[in-house]
């Protein structure tokens, strides 16, 4: 586990939250009336923590009733005021329901609520604080020297601790301030701006009251205002008033002492305050007064940070420094209102200020951020408070508090008037619920951090301490990198709230108010160092695997928890990061238990897995407790570490059964209900899982088709487990299968990757659903189908249960119309692509007949399948296409589906042509003028097909009638009872051999393997007119030039290799009758009447007549002529030139065309 250092900063001896064991957990006392702090957040920079003492006040107060109260440092007690009583009470105390003392309030004129005061103990050794009670309105004032003896003391009147103070409340004047500045006394401020100082003890030390006045009223609005009263718009307006009083330095022995006052209105005032001067009398020594208007300073000094601005300056506090390094030097909290700049330009600024006798000198501004201004009124103004060191300002807001480390470089600067940046700066936001009714501060001494006390009407009452830092530290240059310290402070809001989520009072919502990157990053760390036990937050050791791991989990589970509510924007990048550190430590967590649950294998799976933490290098196996380190702190490496062992397991013959166990507790308990949880649930956009960085998925799939994919276990053996444990690994393996698909698809992942694994996904799955269907899960595997879109697996049950309704009960059952309502509903669900998937299913069983029978309602897309799978259904689809009389559509599905399929008889092909031929007529005869040329062409290409295949037909009929058997013979006997004799033998065996095993199977050939069947048959008796019939499928060809070439060799065959013209041409000097004789019998003429007038046909001959001279001669010797062919187109040029052959082939065209 991790060996950093904890982030917790001790609070020297006294306790300042609650302790933490090695679990991680909140340890309280079990004394149950005494307890320490509890902690609500904690970082390395501050606490904040609820104390325990809590006075019943504060658990009943009443929401409505008016409350207030405030805690004073020196005596570590509070006090809080309510419409009846005073009570004060020891909020350090450890007593969960301390002693209250309760002082009941008197004279209160039904609005007026008293001042209460706690001042400094009557003796150095008493802890005691006293109690100073004055009526803002009427200014009469008690001093009670002892809280716990003022109930008894009360009850007698001693003239000597009361005094009426000079305030003209006939006139409306009344109390806003009084501050304990002992040993100076109580200092009071008025609405007029009058103060007074309400000393406590004579020259004696005894206690006995009167007063100083040390300022005169001033503020005519606030006498104008009483006279003329106030609307209530003035409520949200901040008004000229003394905002702060402050003690300054002690001189002279303690005699003298400074006291600060600051009006909201800029003026600054300092008295130097005699507590005895010789007439035994308290004075002010003014010619040590100092007064200064900052509010004008700062107008012509801040216009040049804001240019053109007009600026409306209200000071809300101020604090001297605490350090003779930095005599009368202020903090000074002011609210800026740049009224004519822009719209909303109110803001806070912290400045640092030098103010003396000789003038103003501003140091430095710094902006704060992250509050709400519009909660800035007169009845709720921002708090300044800066506890001894004065090293860190607290800034209290509505319902927030701003933390700042004072740069105290600003003041050593050589440029004043600069903007300064804070050493550091953070805020903590309180719930809104959280009612804070006072508050005070605590100084850094002993056992003791700097920090304010809040009192709150409904949560007791809440320390937050800002950690004392060593000199060191202090001194460390800043980081220039703003991004830093904004990613710091990001990731430590977030680390906050989810340590601490169970913190009533804190807000730890930051929002995306910050840059997504930066979110994201922090996520991301935070995520990794709960992964690897780096987070300071864990603890360092734990004696237990299964707590220990159980306690990361609930913190990653915070983690999601808060960035779904946070980050909505940020999901699809934040929460795959945090669920897969989660599913890892589950994984690891499910593997523990599962080693630790068999006893009797517990040795030997320890060493199987220390020996593959070893052989992957994760750990080196001298450490020791080698597996329970990896388990609690290298859980990033599970994968490859889960994937080994099952590994090892497969190879030892571990029993099948209880690898399955292992993937379930592992993969399906650990990843698979993670990712429905996280993922699914919440509609994240699918991830590469993280256990695909190893084989595991297909290890798994591996070891289902071990345990599942043979014959089913008997029936009666087949246990719950056995069938849940089916189903939860079918069910991880299509979740991990598609999703791994749909990431590839969105990612654009190699296009033979994604082919690859889904054509493995598809050959699988059915392995899957046989299974499940086998083990008796029909209804879990429809389920999955459903679910996962798998819709060709969905048909294949609802088929496969079609056909076992049908054989128990019959087509007319309900049990069958329940069946049919299903095929309704996933039609209705899935539309088309279920409709499809089914049609796929019909034709793939090649059953065609539920096909054609389905609900009128679903035509439509019976036909939309026919259109997009036109080749799939073409042998098929002309059915429907007849019936719904689009002719066009069936006679291209009908010549479609005869080029198409190869196995098909010549006569069924035939048949199919025939229709086609008639449909494309009938396609000719409708009105649709738009594409009849597009009909003429089908028609024409329907019609050369046709010619086609009725050519081969007639050729095979002709020869089955000669041999009077079939044509199941050999190329052989074929060669010597029908070739023409006069083509060499070799010649016709090499051709004959390429196609003769389909002509004699009777299956369709193509153009040119008919053409060379054709032209070696002999021409003679049946036969004659076969050269015509060779034209005519020549003719056929799309290609011009292809078809005038393979008519040109028909030609030249017939020409060189028929007739024998050596003999005709003896005939040359024949009578005619004589040479018609001769003439007709030739094969020359048989073809030329056959051929009629076909001038494509001639016009080749004529090329062909030409010889070597003509053009047709190079594109022959181009398209590549075969030996024999080649002696065919020489054996022609010697007919040409020796017998005159184009004389006699004129002279048969002339005859008989």
């Amino acid at each position: 586990m991790s060996s950093n250092a904890s982030i917790f900063k001790p609070r020297h001896s006294r306790p300042s939250s609650s302790v933490k064991d090695d679990t991680g957990i909140s340890n309280e006392s079990i004394i149950s009336n005494f307890k320490t702090a509890h902690e609500l957040t904690k970082n390395e920079k501050y606490c904040v923590s609820r104390l325990p003492a809590l006075p019943s006040v504060l658990e009943n107060a009443s929401a409505e009733g008016f409350i207030n109260a405030y805690a004073d440092k020196s005596s570590g007690y509070a006090l809080l005021v309510d419409e009846t009583s005073i009570h004060v009470w020891n909020y350090n105390s450890t007593d969960v329901t301390p002693l209250s003392i309760h002082f009941p309030l008197q004279d209160t004129n039904g609005f007026a609520m008293p001042l209460a005061i706690l001042t400094k103990p009557s003796s150095g050794t008493s802890q005691d604080p006293g109690l100073v009670i004055i009526n803002s309105t009427t200014g009469s004032a008690k001093f009670y020297e002892s809280v716990h003896h003022a109930p008894a003391l009360g009850l007698l009147n001693n003239e000597e601790l009361e005094l009426q103070l000079p305030i003209n409340s006939e006139k409306g004047e009344y109390i806003t301030i009084a501050e304990n500045l002992e040993p100076a006394g109580i200092v009071i401020a008025t609405s007029w701006k009058r103060c007074l100082v309400l000393s406590l003890r004579d020259y004696m030390s005894k206690p006995h009251l009167s007063y100083t006045e040390i300022l005169a009223p001033s503020n005519k609005s606030g006498f104008l205002k009483s006279i003329f009263g106030s609307s209530d718009a003035d409520e949200d307006q901040l008004g000229d008033e003394i905002v702060s009083i402050k003690a300054g330095r002690t001189s002279n022995r303690g005699l003298t002492q400074e006291i600060i006052i600051q009006e909201s209105g800029g003026i600054f005032h300092l008295f130097a305050y005699q507590l005895f001067s010789a007439s035994g009398k308290s004075v002010v020594d003014k010619r040590k007064t100092v007064k200064q208007d900052l509010g004008t300073y700062l107008e012509n000094n801040m216009d040049s940070f804001l240019p053109g601005s007009s600026l409306s300056i209200r000071f809300l506090d101020l604090w001297p420094l605490c350090s003779e390094e930095y005599n009368n030097t202020y903090l000074a909290l002011i609210f800026i209102d740049e009224m004519y700049h822009k719209v909303d330009g109110k803001n806070l600024f912290l400045i640092s200020v030098k103010v003396d006798e000789t003038g103003v000198l501003l140091y430095g501004s710094h902006k704060l951020q992250g509050f709400d201004n519009s909660t800035i009124t007169s009845k709720n103004k921002p708090k300044l408070y800066v506890p001894y060191p004065g090293k860190t300002a607290f800034v209290l807001l509505e319902h927030s508090l701003i933390l700042q480390d004072i740069n105290t470089s600003s003041l050593n600067s050589s440029r004043p008037v600069q903007y300064y940046r804070p050493r550091w700066e953070d805020i903590i936001k309180f719930s809104p619920g959280l009612n804070i009714v006072g508050e005070g501060y605590e100084d850094h001494v002993k056992n003791y951090n700097p920090a304010i006390i809040l009192i709150t009407r409904n949560y007791g009452v809440i320390r937050v301490e800002r950690f004392i830092e060593n000199e060191a530290e202090g001194d460390e240059p800043m980081d220039d990198s703003q991004e830093v310290r904004i990613a710091e402070k990001v990731k430590s809001h977030i680390e906050q709230g989810i340590f601490y989520s169970d913190s009533p009072a804190i807000d730890f919502s930051i929002g995306q108010d910050y840059p997504g990157d930066i979110i994201l990053n922090a996520v991301k760390e935070i995520s990794t160092e709960v992964l690897n036990s780096t987070s300071d937050y864990l603890p360092q050791s734990s004696i237990s695997v299964v707590g220990y791991l159980t306690l990361k989990m609930r913190i990653l589970e915070e983690l999601l928890k808060y960035s779904f509510n946070n980050f909505p924007d940020l999901q699809n990048e934040i929460i795959p990061e945090v669920v897969s550190s989660l599913e890892k430590i589950t994984v690891g967590l499910q593997l523990w238990e599962y080693i630790c649950s068999d006893q009797a294998k517990y040795r030997k799976f320890l060493t199987i897995l220390s020996d593959i933490i070893s052989k992957l290098n994760i750990l080196h196996s001298d450490k020791d407790d080698i597996v329970k380190v990896f388990f609690t702190d290298k859980l990033q490496y599970i994968n490859q570490v889960l994937t080994e062992f099952i590994d090892v397991l497969s190879t030892e013959d571990y029993g099948l059964d209880d690898l399955v166990n292992l993937v379930v507790s592992t993969v399906y308990h650990g990843v698979y209900e993670h990712e429905q949880s996280y993922v699914v649930a919440k509609e994240i956009t699918p991830f590469r899982s993280w256990i695909f960085d190893t084989f595991l998925i297909f290890k798994i799939a591996q070891l289902f088709s071990k345990r599942y994919s043979g014959q089913a276990d008997d029936i009666s053996l087949i246990t719950e487990t056995s069938r849940s444990n089916l189903v939860k690994l079918s069910e991880l393996l299509y979740y991990f299968t598609t999703s791994a698909i749909t990431f590839m698809q969105e990612s654009k992942s190699t296009e033979s990757q994604l082919e690859e694994y889904v054509r493995w996904y598809e050959t699988t799955k059915f392995q899957w659903i046989k299974a499940l269907i086998s083990y008796g899960c029909k209804r879990q595997a429809s389920n999955l189908a459903e679910n996962y879109r798998d819709l060709s697996s969905l048909c294949f049950i609802l088929e496969a249960e079609r056909s076992e309704i049908i054989g128990k009960f019959g087509e007319d059952s309900p049990e069958y119309q329940t069946l049919t309502s299903s095929y309704a509903f996933f039609l209705h669900k899935f539309g088309y692509d279920f409709a499809s998937s089914l049609f796929d299913y019909y034709i793939r069983n090649d059953d065609i007949q539920s096909l054609f029978i389905g609900a009128e309602e679903y035509k439509s897309y019976v036909k939309k399948y026919f259109k997009s799978n036109f080749n799939k259904t073409s042998s098929i689809s002309w059915i429907q296409s007849l019936v719904d009389a689009e002719y066009e559509d069936a006679a291209e599905a009908l010549l479609y589906s005869s080029a198409e399929t190869n196995d098909e008889l010549v006569s069924s092909k035939e048949i199919k042509l025939s229709l086609a031929k008639l449909a494309s007529v009938a396609a000719m005869n409708t009105n649709d003028s738009v594409f009849q040329n597009n009909k003429a062409v089908l028609k024409n290409r329907t019609g050369s097909r046709l010619a086609k295949l009725q050519i081969e037909s007639d050729v095979t009929e002709k020869i089955k009638k000669i041999s009077g058997t079939t044509i199941n013979f050999s190329i052989a006997f074929f060669i010597k009872n029908f070739t023409n004799t006069r083509i060499e033998e070799q010649y016709k065996i090499d051709l004959l051999s390429r196609f003769f095993d389909q002509f004699t199977h009777e299956k369709e050939l193509s153009s040119h393997n008919l053409i060379s069947l054709l032209t070696l048959l002999n021409p003679s008796g049946e036969f004659s007119s076969i050269f015509r019939d060779a034209i005519v499928v020549s003719s056929c060809e799309a290609d011009e030039t292809a078809s005038r070439n393979q008519i040109a060799r028909i030609w030249i065959r017939l020409l060189a290799s028929t007739d024998d013209w050596k003999v005709i041409s003896s005939y040359k000097n024949a009578p005619d009758e004589e040479i018609k004789r001769i003439i007709n019998n030739s094969v020359l003429a048989h073809t030329v009447k056959a051929l009629g007038s076909n001038s494509k046909a001639y016009a080749v001959l004529e090329d062909v007549l030409a010889g070597r001279s003509g053009r047709l001669a190079n594109q022959l010797e181009q398209s590549g002529l075969s030996g024999f062919e080649k002696s065919e187109f020489d054996t022609l040029q010697t007919y040409i030139e020796q017998y005159d052959l184009n004389r006699w082939v004129q002279a048969v065209k002339i005859e008989f065309q």
